[in-house]
């Protein structure tokens, strides 16, 4: 059992964008797969965690996408977990292309009691996960401002196509959705790239749901708010590099 753990993700065709550019939500499906092998190594894993009702719930991702990331490439993904901190774990990615860091990664998760719905303690977990815990990714997760005036600009169903085996909205949907409703839409992403990501997952998505979403752009970044009648779903901001 390794505290790293390392992946190589071929990036397909439904990865990139129409520019062959790497999709944040492409990007985030291969971390989804590399740290669930690494969890699956260290003893856990769905069945095990589901046979104690429990589920570990993704509630931030912050990252940098790889600006040389195309289709067909091999990414080689390394992730480990660094530790916990109140109820909150922490695991790290690095992305790295022809062997160099070009992108990094941090989530978090919490740790829920699925028959209850209740957020448990670290301690709870029936089996120890390694930690690095002096390993960071390096990136500044700290809260981000939203601007006062977000407009709607549309809504957004819950399908049958984005609901995982949790029964809710797979967190990589999420980031096509925030890309989808851009302020200026396709033409939005004109001579640039998305190469920062970071999301906060306030409360799930059932099918049926239909989202309300609000997104404005400020200064070069836009920033994106998906609502659940008067109840936050998520909230997004994305950073930009010309391409």
């Amino acid at each position: 059992m390794s505290s790293i753990y390392d992946f190589n993700a071929l990036i397909s065709a439904v990865d990139v964008d129409f520019r062959d550019i790497i999709k944040p939500s492409g990007l985030l499906r291969h971390m989804q797969e590399a740290g669930n092998a690494h969890f699956r190594e260290m003893g856990g894993g769905y069945e095990k965690l589901t046979g104690a009702n429990m589920a570990f719930i993704l509630t931030r991702v912050v990252m940098t996408l790889p600006g040389n990331i195309r289709y067909f490439d091999t990414v080689h993904i390394r992730t480990w977990h660094q530790g916990h901190k109140g109820p909150y774990f922490t695991r790290n990615y690095e992305f790295l292309v022809n062997h160099q860091i070009s992108g990094r990664a941090t989530t978090l998760w919490v740790l829920l009691d699925t028959a209850q719905k209740r957020v448990l303690r670290p301690s709870a977990l029936p089996f120890d996960i390694p930690s690095l815990p002096e390993r960071g990714s390096g990136l500044d997760i700290s809260r981000i401002e939203f601007p006062a005036d977000m407009p709607k600009t549309g809504g957004r169903p819950v399908y049958y196509s984005d609901i995982d085996h949790y029964q809710h909205m797979n967190n990589t949907v999420y980031a096509d959705i925030c890309c989808d409703f851009l302020p200026g839409g396709v033409k939005g992403l004109e001579g640039r790239r998305v190469a920062r990501f970071d999301i906060t997952y306030h409360a799930e998505a059932a099918a049926g749901d239909t989202l309300d979403i609000f997104a404005v752009e400020r200064a070069g970044s836009a920033y994106v708010r998906g609502m659940r009648g008067d109840k936050k779903s998520f909230e997004a901001r994305m950073e930009f590099d010309g391409v």
